[in-house]
């Protein structure tokens, strides 16, 4: 039985989504917290795939997004699979009373998600969505980039946007 693409990019998005929201990490005055905890005033969402309605959209918002691919089989037989995928976490920052703040939230924001990656070899792969097990390893490549992106509309969660962009190689042994 081979191993099916639409599969490895279901799971490959869950397994960077659960990586996101429980890994914790440091740094000036952080000391060991994730995500979540570190952002909780608001409350930081953590979500996957693009917002349907950024007009309904609480903020602050991380959105992870992949390509995705029509089901193909990857291989047959024992055999090394090797399948990149292409990331981007599309932030959303606000949700404060003053423009400074937001400004803060959304650097800060992005600046902590470049770090967790860079200081991240590889994120472990769930193929389901219980996360107990991890079957396979997801590799994080060298080039991990990030960029504010200007405001398109009058909606508080265009206003602070950013993107952080990375690649994950699937590597799965068959032998």
């Amino acid at each position: 039985m081979g191993i099916y693409l639409d599969d490895v990019v279901t799971n490959t998005s869950r397994s960077v989504y659960y990586f996101l929201n429980n890994q914790t990490y440091s740094g000036a005055g952080i000391g060991g917290r994730t995500l979540k905890s570190r952002f909780n005033d608001p409350g930081l969402n953590i979500v996957t795939g693009f917002p349907d309605a950024l007009e309904k959209m609480d903020v602050p918002t991380i959105a992870i997004d992949s390509e995705s691919t029509s089901r193909q089989e990857i291989t047959f037989g024992s055999t090394i699979h090797e399948q990149n995928f292409d990331f981007v976490i599309h932030g959303f920052a606000g949700g404060h009373t003053s423009d400074n703040k937001n400004q803060l939230q959304r650097d800060q924001l992005m600046n902590d998600i470049i770090g967790i990656l860079e200081e991240t070899d590889k994120i472990d792969y769930y193929k389901d969505g219980s996360f107990t097990s991890a079957d396979s390893d997801l590799v994080l490549g060298e080039t991990i980039t990030g960029r504010k992106i200007p405001p398109t509309s009058p909606l508080q969660a265009e206003k602070y946007r950013f993107e952080v962009g990375f690649t994950v190689q699937f590597i799965k042994s068959d032998g």
